[in-house]
């Protein structure tokens, strides 16, 4: 037998639990769990962030997208809805201005007996929205009295006003001009303003236009390039400027040749170029109609009446921002002057 004892076997001792280790345990616990929790409002913040920037990336290119087809779309056959007529009507260019003291340096378009009472001038942008609600509020809604004869109306172009580069358009205006069709262009161009905003002034589009209109294209592509096109309306700007034009539009109003608004020589706000544009449209004819009395009362009495219709109507002036005009020493431009109401050849051409 072997003298060794015998061995116990060891049984392992619990290393007993103190307060503070447990309390270290609970801790590291708590910080798994906001650590987990941070991580996770971190990874919803991120994927808030990314469908974000998702979302306004589509709708950034949808816009895009849309514009890119609103710009690039051409015009349809219906160029404008309920076009104004024009059959009838006098029109052609003129350098005689409203009374024996005007005279325009360069040729303007106007429809209307030049020997009509009222005489209406507007000087107007084609980029200008205001022109354009002048334009659908009044112009177009007195057409009816410009055919029965009482009033002629004049058009003065500017490119000095206006949310986009009018320069094409009123290029395109002037062109159609030469060929009897400014007044079917200058509809379309402000049609095509609420259409196309500054997308109406593209070259391809405003050559659609003129073959819509059966302008020879050949005259009119030669005409849009020619440096006297450029010239004519850097004239017209000049001129603009010189008539006071404190924005757009800018009206003047004459019954037998005086002018009754704006008064000459008016301090008041209310009277400065432009403020006919308040004229409401009945105001307008009620002034149209009394410098229309018959033949056997008298112009003064006229005048007079017209005067008495004008005066009950308080008038305010929708313009835009005043415009500055560059100094220019070029030649003038005319263009050939007609007053039949057959169509008549308007050519730019320097004047002698």
């Amino acid at each position: 037998m072997s003298n060794k004892p015998a061995q116990v076997p060891k049984i392992p001792v619990k290393t007993p639990v103190t307060n503070k280790s447990k309390s270290a345990e609970l801790a590291a616990a708590a910080n798994q769990r906001r650590r987990t929790e941070q991580e996770t409002r971190r990874q919803q913040v991120q994927a808030q962030q990314r469908l974000i920037l998702l979302i306004g990336a589509v709708a950034l290119l949808v816009m895009v997208i849309v514009a890119v087809v609103l710009l690039s779309r051409p015009p349809t056959a219906d160029f404008v809805s309920n076009p104004t007529d024009y059959t009838g009507v006098a029109v052609g260019t003129t350098q005689t201005g409203p009374n024996a003291s005007i005279k325009y340096p360069i040729a303007f378009p106007y429809m209307g007996n030049p020997n009509a009472p009222i005489k209406i001038e507007e000087i107007s942008s084609f980029s200008c929205p205001f022109c354009l609600q002048y334009h659908d509020s009044t112009v177009s809604s007195i057409t009816d009295e410009i055919k029965a004869g009482r009033a002629q109306f004049v058009y003065i172009f500017t490119t000095l006003t206006g949310d986009f580069d009018a320069m094409p358009g009123t290029s395109a205006a002037v062109c159609a001009m030469q060929q009897n069709q400014f007044w079917q262009m200058h509809d379309v161009l402000f049609n095509w303003q609420k259409t196309y905003a500054g997308g109406a002034s593209d070259r391809a589009r405003l050559e659609v236009a003129a073959q819509h209109l059966g302008l020879d294209m050949g005259k009119f592509d030669s005409c849009m390039t020619n440096p006297a096109t450029k010239q004519y309306i850097s004239d017209s700007n000049d001129y603009a400027n010189k008539r006071g034009m404190v924005g757009t539009p800018t009206i003047f109003l004459f019954t037998n040749g005086t002018q009754m608004q704006p008064a000459p020589n008016a301090n008041s706000s209310s009277q400065t170029p432009g403020s006919v544009a308040g004229l409401s449209l009945s105001n307008l004819r009620g002034v149209m109609e009394a410098a229309s009395l018959p033949t056997q009362v008298s112009t003064a009495q006229a005048t007079a009446a017209a005067t008495a219709a004008l005066a009950t109507v308080a008038v305010t002036a929708p313009v835009t921002a005043a415009a500055t005009t560059p100094t220019t020493n070029a030649p003038t431009v005319a263009a050939t002057t007609a007053a039949t109401t057959a169509p008549a050849t308007a050519a730019v051409t320097k004047a002698p």
